[in-house]
């Protein structure tokens, strides 16, 4: 929460000393995410719907600076392993098959990022416009792993893990002015996830600690800004 205050706080410093138009706006995104072989691939979502706003400043050379926070919705997976699989890097033996749990993964965090808007297309008072920019994100990953059954035998067992990075993130995506200062957008992007590995932090002993490996991550959204 402090990095969001500070970041708005910064934007509004530079609205305020550079004479920028402000602009806010939502957004709504579809994440791929991907893991390494059998820490996470095996058990975890693929796919999450991400949600987050943004704040930012327009200069007149149309660079924008912008800051904002994002984070996956509730998103669970129920799978069915058997002897010799992983399962957030624990093997199965075959004694337990079948294993069934219930997975879940969230990441959260604010972001911040230069962007370069290039008009390509006028039209009746209209425009469209390409946005690329590169930047950082503050993210939170968080997992759980609930152990449902064992061989048959009803199990409650649930293991947490996080990890929290500052990963970089790029974007490319399409403007328009829809009407007045009201525009629409749509984008895909680049989080470099990869250097996230998410251990346990519930202080259980375990053989084989659970342990989530990221690989980079992808999406696509749509959004709405409105510009001051």
């Amino acid at each position: 929460m402090k990095k969001i205050v500070f970041l708005i706080l910064c934007l509004f410093f530079i609205n305020s000393s550079y004479g920028a138009n402000p602009y806010f706006g939502f957004e709504y995104k579809n994440l791929k995410m991907s893991f390494e072989h059998g820490y996470g691939d095996t058990n975890l979502p693929k796919f999450s719907k991400y949600v987050g706003g943004y704040y930012g400043v327009r200069f007149e050379n149309d660079f924008l600076i912008e800051s904002g926070i994002e984070s996956t919705l509730s998103n669970s997976r129920v799978v069915y392993l058997n002897s010799g699989q992983l399962v957030a890097g624990t093997p199965i033996p075959g004694m337990l098959e079948p294993a069934v749990f219930r997975n879940r993964i969230r990441i959260f965090g604010p972001y911040v990022s230069l962007i370069k808007a290039h008009p390509i297309l006028y039209f009746s008072g209209k425009s469209i416009e390409f946005l690329g920019g590169v930047g950082v994100s503050f993210l939170e990953a968080s997992a759980t792993r609930e152990t449902l059954s064992l061989a048959g035998v009803n199990i409650n067992r649930i293991r947490r893990m996080s990890d929290r990075k500052a990963v970089f993130r790029a974007m490319s995506g399409i403007q328009y002015l829809l009407f007045d200062n009201f525009k629409i957008r749509a984008s895909i992007g680049w989080l470099n996830t990869s250097v996230l590995d998410l251990e346990p932090i519930d202080n259980v002993f375990s053989l084989y600690p659970p342990r989530i490996l990221f690989k980079d991550t992808y999406f696509y959204g749509i959004g709405a800004t409105l510009e001051f």
